[in-house]
């Protein structure tokens, strides 16, 4: 295996396990009686403050590069919020399901646009991957329940995570990674301070809780954008979804949670699915290999 395909290892490692062990600490949150709204907004400013001094490397950017990232910026802020709003008006595990398409767009939108070369395997497989996503979370005939402002504000979420992913592959040929999640994390940790005066005053016990959410989500974030550099937002988009069984070994490791064996199933899918979700890149297809 060549060097990018190391150093793509490295980062889709790095983001499965930030954005695994994330939802993790949230769970616990949750137990302990915190709100979303300030697990959300205390996360965007301690990952802010992670960047901080950093900062010089996006005042060397140039101007057009500043306003792209700033759409990037803006588009993540609108997409983790419309989930979050989502959660409020429909179960959660439907959200989850639903969210998990967007690698389907993603292909779609760049097959027709010529910048990727899909296998016939790409489409089954994906679907079978959600297959294991839907095996693997508590689907009841009561959480099918979904109202018009649930399924606009999934809507909002996949589109603009739709369009986060491909501008992040566009800008990332021109700029690093870094300097591109640098960016993204400064602003949405400015953007969240606006929004502390609307969420309930937490107690102090909270900030151990949130550091670490912050640090988890900025790993899983900068090996998210490097993936995508290195392997394409398509690709990348896929193997993301192997997150699913990740948090359920962690969840069963942390919660002693016992493992269904639909949930089984579900994992055998999603890995399934994801070595079969091939383009048409060699080093992309020796990295699914290793994962499964």
């Amino acid at each position: 295996m060549d060097l990018n395909n190391k150093k793509a290892t490295f980062w889709v490692t790095a983001s499965l396990l930030g954005s695994s062990i994330e939802p993790i600490i949230v769970k616990f949150c949750y137990q302990l009686g915190y709100l979303s709204s300030q697990l959300i907004a205390l996360k965007l400013i301690f990952g802010c403050l992670i960047f901080i001094p950093f900062y010089k490397n996006i005042l060397a950017m140039k101007f057009n590069h500043v306003a792209r990232s700033m759409v990037i910026a803006l588009l993540a802020i609108i997409t983790n919020y419309s989930v979050f709003l989502a959660v409020e008006e429909i179960d959660v595990n439907i959200v989850v399901t639903l969210i998990s398409t967007t690698p389907v767009f993603v292909g779609l939108v760049q097959y027709f646009s010529g910048k990727v070369d899909l296998k016939w395997t790409f489409w089954p497989s994906v679907l079978l991957v959600l297959l294991g996503i839907m095996l693997s979370i508590d689907l009841s005939l009561e959480s099918m329940k979904v109202t018009p402002y649930g399924l606009f504000f999934i809507s909002v979420s996949v589109i603009g995570s739709l369009l986060y992913r491909i501008s992040v592959e566009d800008i990332c040929t021109e700029v690093g990674a870094f300097n591109v999640s640098t960016f993204i994390f400064i602003i949405n940790g400015i953007v969240a301070c606006f929004f502390l005066p609307l969420i309930p005053t937490p107690n102090i016990n909270i900030i151990p809780y949130v550091a670490w959410i912050g640090i988890a989500g900025a790993i899983a974030n900068i090996g998210f954008v490097y993936a995508i550099k290195i392997l394409g937002a398509t690709q990348t988009s896929v193997l993301s979804l192997l997150q699913r069984p990740f948090v359920i070994i962690l969840s069963a490791i942390v919660f002693h949670e016992l493992i269904t064996p639909f949930q089984f199933a579900g994992m055998c899918f999603v890995l399934v699915g994801v070595f079969f979700a091939r383009t048409n890149k060699k080093k992309t297809i020796e990295l699914i290999k290793e994962f499964s």
